[in-house]
């Protein structure tokens, strides 16, 4: 909804592939203004930026410090969140790579002005934060493995407008936090409702991690020279209020033959 609102999507949707992107920013973070900031997008930013850049009375009623796709004519940000200490601004990826990119390095510590889109957005904020009296930071969001490749070749190359404190957190990293967040007991139940709708989102975009899983054997020996079969009995769709087993169940009573392929079911 944010997205078509700044008319990022048009009004029939016939340019949704082209703004995945804004489609997913607006879902997450307009969707975080429903929730205190101190139970919603706090919890995240503390992942990657230290509690003291927070300030003390943050107001818990942010909807207007959030600013969605604010035009400069060095760019455009995805979002910028105007809190008391501190100006963050956000560069949202999901499946495309950087806008613009070049060869400039700073590592001799001239002073070339770079048009790579995270050099250009950290010129954006710094602005931005000189007028409010506030600390610079560009939070910068991508899938894990692109992101840090991103972030390491623009730390390298010494392109950040200077004081402006670079920051990143994963996809990933986001979905786990949603997850704790969901598990939480601080939220009231419309703010469950709303931050499981952003959690089953992240899911449905492929940005869940696989951690573990616990097996009960019920004192059932596992013998060397066997085989096992694992059954899944959690189902994969998250319901709000609903306990949802997450036990593996060995099955021994079929014949396996070595050299055959087997699949989990």
């Amino acid at each position: 909804m944010i997205a078509e609102l700044h008319g990022k999507i048009s009004s029939r949707g016939t340019n949704l592939r082209e703004t995945l992107e804004d489609n997913l920013t607006g879902n997450v973070f307009g969707s975080l203004r429903y929730i205190p900031f101190s139970k919603g997008i706090k919890p995240i930013l503390l992942s990657v930026i230290d509690e003291q850049y927070f300030g003390e009375y943050e107001a818990e009623e942010w909807a207007e410090r959030v600013e969605f796709w604010p035009y400069d004519k060095e760019g455009e940000l995805d979002l910028v969140i105007n809190l008391d200490l501190v100006s963050i601004a956000i560069e949202v990826k999901y499946n495309s790579k950087l806008s613009s990119e070049d060869d400039v390095s700073n590592e001799d510590d001239n002073n070339e002005k770079s048009i790579n889109q995270l050099a250009r957005e950290s010129r954006i904020i710094k602005e931005i934060a000189k007028a409010r009296g506030t600390t610079p930071i560009l939070l910068f969001i991508a899938r894990e493995n692109e992101g840090k490749e991103i972030i390491n070749n623009v730390l390298s190359r010494n392109i950040i407008a200077a004081e402006v404190m670079l920051k990143f957190i994963s996809w990933e990293d986001i979905c786990t936090s949603f997850e704790s967040l969901f598990k939480s007991d601080n939220l009231s139940y419309f703010e469950k409702v709303v931050v499981g709708d952003i959690y089953k989102l992240l899911i449905r975009k492929g940005f869940n991690r696989f951690k573990d899983f616990t097996a009960s054997l019920d004192n059932e020996v596992v013998v060397e020279d066997k085989y096992y079969v694992f059954k899944d009995n959690k189902k994969n769709e998250l319901y709000i209020n609903q306990n949802i087993s997450e036990k593996f169940s060995f099955i021994s009573n079929i014949n396996v033959n070595e050299g055959e392929h087997y699949e989990f079911i």
